[in-house]
């Protein structure tokens, strides 16, 4: 997703928004972190939305929730306790792991610049 004027500044190095979301979730969050994380959750409530059942039911059931109630037993158990909300949080989760393990040259260049001051 790139854009002009990025947050970071023009001058910052970074390319788009992945860059920025990586390096807030690398080093500190800035002011700004509302405004990222809207961003991720829209993206990922566009993508849940977009799921055929079958997909969002496989995903929940790697969900805290969705383990929770796998380990029941079966007659005790909700019949269809899939919620859209938890497959959200866990696939954000997922982006979040995403960006503080993804690196390219203009993330470290530009976390060089910071650790150097």
């Amino acid at each position: 997703m790139p854009v002009n004027g990025l947050l970071s500044g023009d001058d910052s190095g970074l390319a788009n928004v992945w860059d920025e979301i990586c390096v807030q979730l690398q080093i500190e969050q800035s002011l700004y972190w509302s405004a990222y994380e809207q961003v991720i959750y829209a993206f990922v409530v566009a993508y849940v939305d977009e799921l055929q059942l079958h997909e969002l039911e496989a995903i929940w059931l790697i969900t805290e929730q969705g383990e929770d109630w796998d380990c029941e037993l079966e007659k005790e158990r909700e019949p269809d306790p899939v919620l859209k909300d938890d497959v959200v949080e866990y696939v954000v989760g997922c982006v979040y792991q995403a960006a503080l393990d993804w690196t390219n040259e203009r993330i470290r260049r530009f976390l060089d610049l910071q650790y150097m001051d």
